[in-house]
């Protein structure tokens, strides 16, 4: 509700026993529309005071010469009024009055609740083309009232009724106003409000774009970019909003949303919600699988809500996997459970008397000690594994071993090993490169095992370097993928694949090792209570892509589970 204040800048009383003054003059207009309480309408001139100020509701006297006078502290209702000023002076000019009226304040419009559509509540841009409007009304509106809505410049009236009314506000439907559909772009919509013929002025604009045209999608497109990789590709009209999309192998588009739902939750590739700023639209996918033809799918969301049609793309195919085999990475030294390399004897425990080198640098390995048994009877995952039981010997190269790279200056290094171990005592070797006795000396370094075989180190440096897994990075009696790094700055271990651990290092490899050693130490302790199914070493450091090779073919190639 408005409320009514009248405010009056006092003239000075005339002199005490003056002749009666001339009648009271307010030097204003007395009509004033929607004045406010403390608003200044005029001054008051003649009589002698103090004046009062008399209405239908209440009167205030006036105390002092140039005192703010409010008439309140009731205020008055939308409509018109009669103001008498009385001169209580002596002598007293005759009262004067004038007419003030209080009019509607104005009206605020925005769309109602739920009628912005689109990506922001707040952006005016909306597909609704028959928008609610919510009227906020600075004079409390009643039944009765009237509202005139006005937009794009022709004015529609709309009488109010109770339902409509709620607090201060009022919901009103286009159905409600008879208004047509609004055409598709911006609008200009105010409003003001009437009771009794007094009119208050119209409220902010509210500047609405109306888009009910949903975008149209386009050559859609996936291109193969490797065997696990695709860029894919859509043309749009409509370079704002967003793009969902998915990757499956199924050949025709979802039915509805309900179905891309479901397809695009189980595809291998997706993405929501991801902006679109050009024609054409373009992302990439990722974990797709090897030599499988895929279809992509897109649809566009703009930002008024509008949802595209589905658009697909042509079959295409990824790569086949790339074989692999630890033959492609050159090495130095191969030892292979999985080959024809080894040479055995006897039977059951089938001992072994010595493995070729499946490299084919001639590094063969012998056995020192109890020979470690090789018994194509007894398997891991279907694949026989070379075994040490703790207290056998050891395979070594019987001629002095040599790692490639430049003389004086091997820092380089990388051992492979799968293989696994059971608790045992006195950390137990895998591999070890021995220089005179030591394979962990200061120009030799070893692959080991904790004693309670849950976690394996590197050592390099005369022991006095360790980069170590952690308890638990392999399990007990369970085959692992265990690579160590060196580069003459840092001893890498990696567990499945996975980095574990990096310590400094400085060492610098002797140019020949007196042997390399499995399954112990140079001097037969710290024996392996387990066995391995491949070994390999080269003086290089593999790389990310290698290391990630040998994890993906010891897993699915080779048939270890692991």
């Amino acid at each position: 509700m408005l409320g009514l204040g009248l405010c009056l800048a006092i003239g000075k009383k005339a002199a005490a026993g003056a002749a009666p003054p001339a009648a009271i003059i307010l030097s204003a207009n007395r009509d004033v529309q929607g004045a406010t309480q403390g608003t200044v309408i005029g001054i008051i001139s003649g009589g002698t005071g103090p004046y009062t100020v008399i209405d239908a509701t209440n009167q205030t006297q006036v105390n002092a010469d140039g005192v703010t006078l409010e008439d309140g502290p009731v205020a008055p209702t939308v409509g018109s009024k009669t103001i008498i000023i009385h001169d209580t002076g002596t002598p007293a000019a005759a009262d004067t009055s004038f007419t003030i009226s209080t009019v509607p304040q104005a009206v605020t419009v925005t769309l109602d609740t739920g009628q912005d559509s689109g990506s922001s509540p707040t952006d005016t841009i909306t597909n609704i083309n028959t928008p609610s409007l919510k009227l906020s009304f600075g004079t409390l509106e009643i039944a009765g009232d009237s509202v005139d809505i006005n937009i794009d410049g022709t004015v529609y009236t709309k009488t109010l009724a109770s339902g409509d009314i709620s607090g201060s506000s009022a919901s009103i439907g286009f159905a409600g106003l008879g208004l047509p559909n609004l055409s598709d772009g911006p609008h200009i919509i105010k409003a003001q409000h009437t009771r009794g013929g007094l009119t208050g002025a119209y409220g902010p604009a509210l500047s609405i774009t109306v888009d009910t045209t949903a975008p149209s999608l386009s050559s859609a497109t996936g291109t193969k970019t490797g065997s696990t990789t695709a860029d894919l590709s859509a043309a749009t009209n409509t370079t704002s909003g967003t793009m969902d999309w998915f990757v499956d192998t199924t050949s025709t588009a979802p039915a509805d949303s309900s179905a891309w739902a479901t397809r695009a939750a189980a595809a291998p590739a997706k993405a929501s919600g991801a902006a679109v700023s050009t024609s054409p639209f373009t992302a990439s996918a990722t974990g797709l699988t090897a030599g499988t033809t895929y279809y992509a799918y897109f649809r566009q969301t703009d930002v008024a809500g509008n949802v595209s049609s589905y658009a697909g793309s042509a079959s295409f195919t990824t790569d086949a996997a790339a074989s692999f085999s630890l033959a492609d990475l050159n090495l130095d030294g191969w030892w292979s459970a999985a080959s024809s390399t080894v040479s055995n004897s006897g039977s059951p425990s089938y001992s072994i008397t010595s493995m070729t080198d499946a490299s084919g640098h001639g590094n063969t390995l012998t056995t020192s000690g109890t020979a470690p048994t090789f018994d194509p009877s007894k398997t891991q995952n279907s694949k026989t594994i070379v075994s040490f039981a703790g207290s056998l010997g050891r395979l070594f190269t019987s001629a002095a071993f040599a790692l490639s790279g430049t003389a004086g200056n091997k820092k380089n290094a990388s051992i492979i090993w799968i293989g696994k171990c059971s608790t045992y005592t006195s950390a137990p070797r895998a591999v070890g490169f021995n220089v005179s006795g030591s394979d962990n000396g200061t120009t030799g370094a070893c692959l080991l095992y904790h004693p309670d075989a849950t976690e394996m180190k590197v050592q390099t440096g005369g022991g006095a370097t360790k980069a170590d897994t952690g308890t638990g990075a392999v399990v007990a009696n369970t085959m692992a993928v265990v690579i160590a790094t060196f580069d003459g700055v840092n001893s890498k271990i990696y567990v499945n694949g996975v980095l574990k651990s990096t310590v400094a290092t400085t060492t610098t490899f002797a140019d020949s090792f007196t042997s390399l050693d499995i399954g112990s130490s140079p001097n037969g302790g710290n024996t392996l209570n387990g066995g391995f199914a491949e070994v390999g070493v080269v003086g290089r450091v593999l790389t990310s892509t290698e290391i990630a090779n040998i994890q993906t073919w010891a897993h699915d190639a080779a048939n270890w589970a692991i």
